[in-house]
């Protein structure tokens, strides 16, 4: 079984670009080292495609949040069976789910 680390399921909240974008770069990079069958359960590796594509989403959601004048919620992010990225956040019972 994966014991890697994740993503704090907490209310952190952040306004300084560059650490949030730290931190998603490298969650990321985390993520992309992931080989097939990396939790046991013949999943696949993550796609290169859903990689990019998390990132610049991600960073295009992070503007739009921090120009909203909001605060950033940081999300758990993995990557599921078939390879592409997941990111969810969690707040009390309410889940939101990109994949």
């Amino acid at each position: 079984m994966n014991t890697e680390p994740l993503t704090a399921n907490v209310d952190l909240e952040y306004t300084d670009k560059s650490i949030l974008l730290g931190e998603l770069s490298e969650r990321l990079d985390f993520i992309a080292q992931r080989q097939d069958n990396w939790d046991e359960r013949e999943s696949k590796r993550p796609r290169e495609l859903a990689l990019n594509n998390a990132k610049l989403m991600m960073e295009e959601l992070l503007d739009a949040v921090i120009s909203a004048g909001h605060s950033w919620l940081t999300p758990f992010i993995s990557s599921d069976e078939d390879g592409y990225i997941t990111v969810a956040w969690y707040k009390g019972n309410t889940n939101y789910i990109l994949k």
